[in-house]
């Protein structure tokens, strides 16, 4: 899972000064491009960098398919391949918050931060979402008591020697399930499949609104339609009374950032029954 795809870029650091609060941007680019000038192989880096200013700094990723050989590291460290199928391969979003080949599809969101999917959806098939997944936990954060007391507990990289702080796997759906009815693309509402998209993901309203402000002026000015853009939000699990999130549950606390105590989370586009596996 580490160098069959292209383009996918995280912005690190925009300064408060400039947009009044921290950004931290994540941008995918799919591996589906299409002919020799296609959008999608735009340098999506510097357009953002230039869109949200010199101070995003932005760091490439991959978007890869899980294949049969990829679940080998996965099924010896977590006894599972997690749904995986040959025949249907999950698409999952690799940053560099993990570097061993088990842990490559997890990642880590901070409270300022996207994660943007551009480019194009897969080829026509009978299928495809893109779904958001909590995938574990620090056992000094899990909620009290434990969601799953007799889950799979494992040592994270990051403190391995004598597993001090172990975690927790989670693997619950969060957040939409954006599937090729609902999602909007540049094919109208009768042909989602191999068309430009835009998919944001972030726990940040002030992220969306900062990304629905400027984006679609430079999408437009790229010959593209404002249209495309979904905005996936990471969710509050339990909303109070006046439809709300209500931070003082515990059911609701989330442990956004990058530090080895945050949750990490996977990122999965999932397919079914592509007409043609090899495109």
């Amino acid at each position: 899972m580490n160098d069959r795809a292209r383009h996918l870029y995280r912005a690190l650091k925009v300064s408060t000064a400039l947009f009044g609060f921290g950004l931290l941007m994540t941008v995918a680019t799919s591996i589906f491009a299409g002919e020799t000038g296609d959008v999608s192989d735009h340098d999506w880096k510097a357009e953002f960098e230039d869109t949200f200013g010199p101070t995003a700094d932005v760091e490439l990723g991959n978007l890869s398919f899980v294949v049969e050989a990829d679940c080998e590291d996965v099924i010896r460290k977590y006894g599972s391949c997690f749904g995986n199928n040959p025949a249907s391969p999950y698409g999952v979003y690799e940053f560099g918050d993990f570097s061993e080949p088990a842990d490559s599809f997890r990642f880590r969101l901070a409270e300022n931060q996207a994660a943007i999917f551009i480019g194009r959806t897969p080829p026509i098939g009978r299928y495809f979402s893109f779904q958001l997944y909590p995938f574990s936990r620090d056992v000094d954060y899990l909620r009290d008591p434990p969601p799953d007391p007799d889950g799979v507990f494992f040592c994270d990289e990051s403190n391995a020697t004598g597993c001090p702080s172990p975690r927790q796997t989670l693997l619950g759906r969060m957040g939409l399930n954006l599937n090729h009815l609902e999602v909007f693309t540049d094919g109208g509402d009768d042909n989602s499949f191999d068309q430009f998209t835009v998919v944001v993901t972030t726990a940040n309203q002030e992220v969306e609104d900062r990304i629905r402000a400027l984006l679609p002026e430079r999408l437009v000015e790229l010959g593209l339609s404002p249209g495309v853009i979904n905005i996936d939000p990471v969710p509050c699990p339990h909303e109070g009374d006046d439809e709300t999130c209500d931070d003082s549950d515990p059911r609701n606390r989330l442990v956004l950032g990058s530090d080895p105590e945050a949750d990490d989370f996977i990122l999965t586009l999932r397919i079914a029954m592509t007409e043609s596996l090899a495109s």
